[in-house]
């Protein structure tokens, strides 16, 4: 289970790091999409914007959720409760 949680971290800090030539050429994506619909004709939509500050900030937050994942394997190594630790990261 540990390692699973391992590689889905690593994969998210490698697409992280794939934003990067867009934070290069300083280019932004503003995507919406449609969520839900209300009544009365009224929606509720959601959106994403990454700009060069976002881009920056998504590598930190993967990078360091790598590393905690990382040091978590060798401090959860003996717990009895190890497989729940993991069930809940």
């Amino acid at each position: 289970m540990d390692i699973t949680v391992i590689v889905l971290a690593a994969l998210g800090w490698v697409m992280a790091l794939l934003l990067i030539p867009n934070l290069l050429n300083y280019n932004y994506i503003d995507k919406t999409a449609f969520w839900f619909s209300l009544g009365g004709g009224k929606s509720i939509g959601i959106g994403m914007l990454i700009d060069p500050l976002s881009i920056i900030m998504i590598n930190v937050v993967a990078f360091l959720g790598l590393l905690i994942v990382i040091y978590s394997k060798k401090y959860m190594a003996d717990d009895a409760n190890a497989s729940r630790f993991w069930f809940f990261m």
